[in-house]
Parts: structure tokens; C-alpha cells; sequence
């Protein structure tokens, strides 16, 4: 059967590829394929003409769309893996570029279906103009030699669902915006946001960073821990590669994912807590314009599931203490998944001790067993780590021992504690900042002065931990997100501070207010567009994304070169034999050599040195070609070059790129720090 429909789709192609052919379709289809959008742009002109608040909403519908149906039917192609018709089959008559994604369904007629169909919805007389027009688009992918009919039928299809679920969607909202819900706001805003963010990790400028390739790279050796951290976040991105494949978007969307869902929590939290929808909302909304908890929410570090699983543990941990005994138990799992993802959350105990030592009225849980149950319960999710470390010396304990900088002792460092208050002004930016942690402060005053338990709760888990990073400043380096979880509490007290005291609020502070608001959402903006700044490369963060790509290019085309199914890929560094994994076509398996680095999970792996007779490639960072002598005497001989890494004209970094030949062996070097 599918082989029938297969020869109907086949032919149905050929006909429209082949059959009509002449000059003037030559001319038209292309640009209809290409300039489409010009058509629905002139419509909704029309439209706007006749009513102008209508085809606001037209418009903000069909980029929602948009949004929603072009890379969740990227997410099919990876799915389906139907090879465009142009690979496939010979004399195809090709007016487009014959690119190597995947066929099935076209985007095209995906976005042209959801934005024609938008329009004829909200004016039915247009139907006449707007469903021709998308038709049009999906015949053309046909003739320029791109798709198959199956591909524009049901791409038109997946275009018609997604707009439906929009349209669903806005009802809704509709409804509650006209009752005065600020929850309109609050889930318009995470559902805008959230689909720009699935089309920004499909097609936006940055590549995966080092450390999300390294989390990747665990995921293709599923264990029970792992060096540096615990194994959720390899199991999550497993999940998403299963059922994704290998692509950056499959490796984010998880991030896109968890970071709506700690936003839905912090806002049922600020509700339980004070029944506020105002002070919840803005709760909400305040970690998507931060710039540190923005960042994971496109970035699928450990940081994302990480700040959902502290913002659910507090969830639950304020239900325990009000509702009782299956929150306890609940917050256990939540803070042991919370261990198995960073060690981090182990700071979520002194904390809860605090409030129970602290608020009078929950008190009574010290002497109760369901505190103590769930620290167990905590303890046996968190036992991989241990089993897994006790079967390798330890080293995820002594790596974390350096880490904190346990073995410096007590120094008195100013440098690093300059560094670490400058770190936290950039990541939450000055004035929002100072609004935190203020507003936290304040509550926290009120809640010692009357022993208010929401009070309490939301100081003693914001503050000590702030506190806590500053005092461990002042001995070593901290890193700018390892307050993470000190600021969702913030977030809640602050919000709600500063509504319940807005109308007494002078004018100049509330100006500030909004001022710093503004500046915060600005900077998370650009964060995503920082060719807006056109930053210098060395004074451009953004560049540790970048180039990547062009990398894995660079080396596929070296190791075409060479005899592929005897030549394996090493680094001396982690985070790019990690990346170079990721992006050299076909994923190949990659190494990391120890040149005198600390330990990492590739010393855990198996290595390279005992695959006599094969040929290799070394690559690392900068121009030098000069191999150090280890490399250069394991092999017959090695050739180099350097090659730069640009983007619009600028040197992002730049490469050497060694080719190696008969590798004799090599004893491996003995990790001696961590």
C-alpha cells in the first residue's frame, strides 16, 4: 500500500515538475515559492483599511502560527527523514536550492496555509483570494523541483492545526481578559514567547554551546552519574534526541519547555502564598526578562530543569508545612531529582531548617516524622551518584571539592569578590537587582517583626543563599548563576512588595521601577541579538556560540579526505571534541587527549591510545601548528592547517587542523588534578 501511494506521489510530482513546463512558470513559481508572503502582506492591508483593530489581531494570530507550525514541522522532517525528491530522482527540473533537510512536511506550505487561512477566518470574503494564494505556494514547491504533493498536502494540513490551536488559544484568553484576568497576560505573554523561542533555537544565530554538546555526548553513553554532575540532564536530552534526532533544536526544546513550566510554578507559588494575581503574574514574568534565567530558557544546560525543580520543591515545601504530609513527600523527590541534576539544590535543606527553626507555627515538624521521610526520600533518588562514584574513586567529590576551593582554606580574596558582585549586576542587571533583593529584604523584616510564615518562607530561601555565595566569594571564584535559586523566591517577594505598596510609592521610584525593568528586558533582547551591539569578537560573549557550525564543516571536508573508516578525531579539550562530535557530519565518536588539563568525563571513556596503525585528526583553538612532541612522536607523520572561523566578515577564532598518519600508540597520562 505505501508503495502505491509512494508511485501516486511520485508521479503526481513529475507531472507538475516536468509536464507543465515552460518560461513562464520558470519566471512565477519561483517567485510565489520565494515572495509569497508580499500576497497575505496586501490582504492584510486591505483588511486593515476596513478595520484596523481586526487585523491587528489577524496579524498577531498568523505569527503565532507561524511560530508554532514552522518548527514544530521542522520537528517532522527529522522525524520522517523523506529525502527531497530532487536527491532522489534524476532530471528533476530544480529552480531552488536542493538543501539537505528533510522533505516531509514543507514548511512553506505549512506557514502559507496557517497565515491564508488566518486571514480568511476573520474575513470570509477574503477566503477567495487568501486559499488560492496558499495553494499557489504549495504547487510551486512542486514545479522548482523541491517537494512532493504528499509534502504540501499535509504541510497544509499541520498549517490548518497549528492555527487552530492559536485561535483556541486566543479565545480563551479573550475570555479572561474581558473578565479583567491578569492571567491573560501572564499566559498570552509565555505563549508568545514561548513559540518565538521554539523558532529561535530552529533558526536563530547561535550554535549549541560546549558544555550542552558535553551534556549530549553523555547522553549517547547513558550511566548512572558522571563525572562533574548527576545523569538527569543526559537522560532528558536522550528523550529529546530520540525523539527529535540530533539537532539543536532537539537538544533545546527542553529548555523552552522548563523554563514555562518554572514560570506557571513561580505564579501558582505567588498565588497559594498571597492570592494576588497582579503581584503573581509579575512573580512569572520576572525570570523571562532576567537575563540569567532567560538564557535558559534557549540554552539546555543543567540550569534549566534545575531552576523548575527548585521553583517546584518550594511549591511543594509550602504546601507540606500548611497542608501536610503527601507535600513532604513530594518535595523529597523533587529535591533529590533536584540533586541528581546539581548539587546546588543540597542548599535547599539548611534552608527549610531555618524556616522550621524560625516560623513558631512550624515548629511542631521537628518533632514529626514526615520532615525526616522525606530527607531519606531525597537521599535514595540521589543513591546513583553514590553507587557510581563509589566505583570510581570518588571523583565526582574531589571535582566538586575543587570547585569550592576546599583545599585553598580560609583566604581573604577581594578580587573575587569584585568579580562575583560584578557578575551578579551584569546577570540580573543593577536596578532589578537592587529591587530583589531590597523587596526581599523588606519582607523578610515584616516577617520576623510579625512571624508571618510567607514571609519567612520567602526570605530564608532567598537571602542565606545570596549571603552564602557572597561570604564563599570572598575565598574563591563564584560563578555569576550559582545564585540561581536565591532569586525565584526574590522574584515572588519582591513582586508582591512592590504591588501591595505601588499606589503609596513615590513617582521617581516607580519611573525607577519601570525604568530597571525595562533595561532588564532590553539586555535579555539583546542577548539573543548581539550583532545589534557589533561587539569586537574578544569582547563578545555570544561568540562561544558561534562558528561551530563552520568548524564541523571544516573537519568533515578533512576527514573526506582521508580514509574514513580509519581515522578517529581527538582534542585536548572537552567542550570541543565534545562539539566537534555534534557538528563533524555522521557524529563520529571523538576524544580528548590529557596534555597536563584537569580530569573529565572523556578520562572515564575509553581513549584512542591503543588504536595502533589508524590515522587521526587533532584539532584545537588558534593558529599554531606546532604539535606538542607527545602528539607529533606518536605518529609516522602529521600535517597542519589553520583556518579561520568568520561570520559577516569578522574572525569569530580561529583553528588548526592536524592530519595525522599511523599512529603508533601512546601511554596514557594519569589524571593528577580534578
Amino acid at each position: 500500500m505505501l508503495h502505491f501511494v509512494n508511485g501516486i506521489d511520485t508521479a503526481l510530482f513529475l507531472f507538475i515538475n516536468r509536464s507543465i513546463e515552460n518560461p513562464f512558470f520558470d519566471w512565477l513559481m519561483p517567485v510565489i515559492s520565494q515572495r509569497w508572503y508580499v500576497g497575505a502582506i496586501v490582504i492584510a492591508f486591505f483588511l486593515a483599511i476596513k478595520d484596523w483593530e481586526k487585523a491587528i489581531v489577524i496579524v498577531i494570530v498568523s505569527l503565532l502560527a507561524v511560530g508554532l507550525g514552522d518548527p514544530t514541522a521542522n520537528i517532522l522532517k527529522h522525524l520522517f527523514h523523506r529525502i527531497r525528491p530532487c536527491h532522489v530522482i534524476q532530471g528533476v527540473h530544480l529552480l531552488a536550492g536542493c538543501t539537505d533537510s528533510f522533505s516531509f512536511p514543507s514548511n512553506h506550505a505549512t506557514n502559507a496555509f496557517a497565515v491564508c487561512l488566518a486571514l480568511g477566518m476573520f474575513n470570509r470574503k477574503v477566503l477567495w483570494f487568501s486559499i488560492p494564494l496558499a495553494a499557489a505556494v504549495s504547487i510551486s514547491r512542486l514545479y522548482v523541483g523541491v517537494h512532493y504533493p504528499g509534502d504540501v498536502i499535509f504541510g497544509g494540513i499541520w498549517g490548518f492545526a497549528c492555527l487552530m490551536v492559536v485561535i483556541i488559544a486566543y479565545n480563551r484568553i479573550a475570555v479572561l481578559y474581558k473578565k479583567g484576568s491578569y492571567r491573560a497576560i501572564f499566559i498570552l505573554f509565555l505563549l508568545f514567547l514561548s513559540i518565538f523561542r521554539l523558532y529561535y533555537i530552529g533558526y536563530g544565530p547561535i550554535g549549541l554551546s560546549g558544555d550542552e554538546a558535553h551534556y549530549w555526548e553523555w547522553s549517547r553513553r547513558l550511566a548512572l552519574s558522571y563525572y562533574s554532575k548527576g545523569p538527569v540532564i543526559a537522560y532528558l536530552i536522550a528523550l529529546e534526541t530520540f525523539i527529535f534526532g540530533n539537532t539543536e533544536f532537539a537538544i533545546r526544546i527542553g529548555a523552552v519547555i522548563f523554563s514555562a513550566l518554572s514560570s506557571i510554578v513561580i505564579y501558582i507559588l505567588a498565588m497559594r502564598l498571597f492570592e494576588d494575581e497582579a503581584a503573581a503574574v509579575i512573580a512569572g514574568i520576572l525570570p523571562q526578562i532576567t537575563p540569567l534565567f532567560a538564557a535558559y530558557g534557549i540554552i539546555m544546560t543543567i540550569d534549566a530543569p534545575f531552576i523548575f525543580l527548585w521553583s517546584l520543591t518550594l511549591l511543594f515545601f509550602y504546601k507540606a508545612i500548611s497542608d501536610g504530609r503527601l507535600y513532604w513527600y513530594l518535595a523529597g523527590i523533587t529535591i533529590g531529582l533536584g540533586l541528581l541534576m546539581k548539587y546546588t539544590m543540597a542548599l535547599f535543606y539548611p534552608c527549610a531548617m531555618l524556616l522550621l527553626l524560625f516560623s513558631r507555627q512550624d515548629r511542631l515538624w521537628l518533632k514529626r516524622k514526615e520532615p525526616y521521610i522525606s530527607f531519606i526520600v531525597s537521599l535514595v533518588i540521589f543513591s546513583p551518584v553514590m553507587i557510581w562514584n563509589a566505583g570510581h574513586d570518588y571523583v565526582t567529590f574531589r571535582h566538586t571539592a575543587g570547585q569550592v576551593h576546599i583545599a585553598d582554606g580560609l583566604v581573604f580574596l577581594p578580587s573575587m569578590l569584585v568579580n562575583f558582585l560584578g557578575s551578579q549586576i551584569i546577570v540580573i542587571t543593577p536596578l532589578l537587582l537592587i529591587f530583589l533583593i531590597y523587596g526581599t529584604i523588606k519582607i523578610g523584616i515584616q516577617g520576623i517583626k510579625d512571624n508571618d510564615r510567607r514571609y519567612l518562607f520567602l526570605f530564608l530561601t532567598s537571602i542565606p543563599i545570596i549571603v552564602f555565595f557572597l561570604l564563599k566569594s570572598i575565598q574563591g571564584k563564584v560563578e555569576g548563576n550559582w545564585t540561581i535559586p536565591g532569586y525565584i523566591s526574590a522574584f515572588i517577594a519582591s513582586a508582591y512588595f512592590f504591588v501591595k505598596q505601588w499606589h503609596s510609592t513615590r513617582t521617581s521610584t516607580k519611573r525607577l521601577i519601570v525604568s530597571g525593568l525595562i533595561l532588564a528586558f532590553l539586555v535579555t533582547v539583546i542577548a539573543h541579538y548581539p550583532d545589534i551591539l557589533r561587539l569586537p569578537p574578544d569582547k563578545d560573549p555570544s561568540v562561544r556560540l558561534k562558528g561551530w557550525r563552520e568548524m564541523g564543516r571544516i573537519v568533515t571536508g578533512v576527514v573526506d579526505k582521508m580514509d574514513k573508516g580509519n581515522t578517529f578525531i581527538f582534542t585536548d579539550s572537552y567542550q570541543l571534541s565534545s562539539l566537534l562530535a555534534f557538528y563533524v557530519r555522521g557524529n563520529p565518536v571523538t576524544y580528548c587527549i590529557n596534555l597536563g588539563r584537569r580530569m573529565n568525563q572523556y578520562d572515564l571513556w575509553p581513549g584512542f591510545y591503543n588504536l595502533v596503525g589508524r590515522d587521526a585528526i587533532f584539532v584545537k583553538i588558534g593558529q599554531d601548528t606546532v604539535l606538542p612532541p607527545s602528539i607529533r612522536n606518536a605518529f609516522d607523520r602529521c600535517e597542519a592547517k589553520a583556518y579561520e572561523i568568520t561570520e559577516k566578515g569578522r574572525v569569530l577564532r580561529d583553528i588548526a587542523v592536524f592530519r595525522c598518519y599511523g599512529f603508533k600508540g601512546m601511554k596514557e597520562v594519569k589524571v593528577k588534578t580534578y
